[in-house]
């Protein structure tokens, strides 16, 4: 974990997550008067992959397809710009194949947490909800993944 404490990291997890929300309270009222914010839930599947290893114990180890949630929030700023924060959470069991063959066994739960942060440029007005508008994205992502073993 490059030298950081958990509690660190539990901190760096957190205060981005609490910032979105404090963020959302705090402009809601007139963002939704002018009808400028968006907030969005989403549930559905992550397909996950595995990883050939050449360890003493292990020959591959495989993450679990797994439940995805996320919950988007977003700022309209005039006409041509807005700002997004999502939020998506998935957890995959992780199982391991072992070198002396057998059976494939849980090691652990992988929890992994995604922060993103959009600015976006609106190249059309906002207009009825079935019209197209082609944007730019400049996005800033972070990811954080923690084990749970059992």
């Amino acid at each position: 974990m490059s030298g950081k404490s958990a509690e660190e990291w539990t901190k760096m997890k957190t205060n981005p997550l609490l910032a979105a929300i404090a963020w959302t309270f705090l402009v809601a009222p007139t963002a939704r008067a002018q009808r400028g914010i968006e907030v969005t839930p989403f549930i559905g599947g992550q397909v996950n992959g595995g990883l050939d290893l050449s360890t003493a114990r292990y020959n591959r180890i495989d993450v679990q397809n797994g439940l995805n949630y996320r919950v988007s929030a977003g700022y309209l700023i005039g006409t041509h710009a807005s700002v997004e924060f999502m939020w998506n959470h998935n957890r995959a069991d992780t199982s391991a194949q072992s070198t002396g063959g057998g059976a494939d066994q849980k090691v652990f739960s992988l929890n992994t947490n995604q922060y993103l942060r959009d600015f976006l440029v609106h190249f059309r007005n906002r207009g009825p909800i079935t019209a197209i508008r082609p944007l730019w994205r400049r996005r800033h992502q972070s990811c954080f993944q923690s084990k749970s073993r059992k």
